[in-house]
């Protein structure tokens, strides 16, 4: 399942707990046919979310677990994504899922796992943007009707 985030995920505006959108980038086929068209909505909580003053210390992890299929909430689990600061002030993707960067069709944006993720404020803060693509595994089967 392939996900586009609608609001940056930072530390500094999110707080474990806190729940945040996204949409379907794909839509999803079952035999042939579209079980759950692109653009629905997929919510998730935040699992950790840690800012601090030391590089390297920064940590957002989201897991998404639900999906809204025709006004209807449908639970779903994924594995934990996120991002973490790294050593040298560089960013890094954490989790059984996969970040590709920002949609828009620029490849130099995309391509790259990873790419457009940032630390904010000085280094205290980790986001991952707005439209950034999400590839996540469900970790459990789920029953759409």
């Amino acid at each position: 399942m392939v996900i586009l985030t609608r609001e940056p995920i930072s530390t500094a505006q999110h707080s474990s707990g806190a729940t945040v959108e996204a949409n379907l980038a794909l839509d999803i086929m079952v035999n042939g046919a579209i079980a759950v068209p692109k653009g629905a909505t997929v919510y998730g909580t935040v699992v950790e979310s840690i800012g601090g003053r030391r590089v390297g210390l920064q940590r957002i992890i989201v897991a998404f677990d639900r999906l809204v299929v025709d006004g209807k909430p449908i639970a779903i689990n994924t594995g934990q994504v996120g991002a973490e600061g790294g050593r040298g002030g560089a960013a890094k993707m954490i989790g059984a899922g996969a970040l590709f960067g920002a949609a828009g069709g620029d490849a130099g944006k995309g391509a790259a796992i990873g790419a457009g993720l940032a630390l904010l404020a000085g280094g205290r803060h980790i986001q991952i943007p707005a439209e950034t693509k999400i590839e996540l595994t469900l970790q459990d089967p789920v029953q759409l009707k």
